[in-house]
């Protein structure tokens, strides 16, 4: 697709220039309460794999977005798109609706020289 240089949305430090490729853009619908148990019902997590946490959750209350809480309902929702190795999801806006917060993000390669 393309190539680009800078930092990516959500990556803190090491706040440097990276160089990266993106390969796609998503948007991934979540609900912003309920129960992780609720989601894993009909998914299966590898051997030994725990969604850490309380059952319920609530990713948006207060105008406050809780990124932890988020990470988790993507994890049990099966929701991040498969990534190679070198690989990652940026997040780069979230919005939300009444009941659903919309992850808008891509997915960029690493580019190695």
């Amino acid at each position: 697709m393309n190539k680009a240089k800078g930092i990516s949305g959500l990556v803190l430090l090491p706040a440097r220039p990276y160089e990266w490729e993106l390969k796609g853009r998503h948007t991934l619908e979540v609900p912003i309460r309920g129960k992780v148990s609720d989601l894993l019902k009909d998914k299966q997590l590898a051997s030994g794999v725990k969604i850490a946490g309380e059952d319920n959750f609530t990713i948006y209350e207060d105008n406050v977005f809780l990124l932890w809480e988020l990470v988790r309902v993507l994890f049990a929702q099966a929701k991040y798109p498969s990534l190679e190795e070198d690989e990652c999801f940026n997040v780069v806006a979230l919005e939300t609706t009444e009941d659903t917060v919309l992850v808008h993000g891509e997915v960029i390669k690493a580019v190695l020289e």
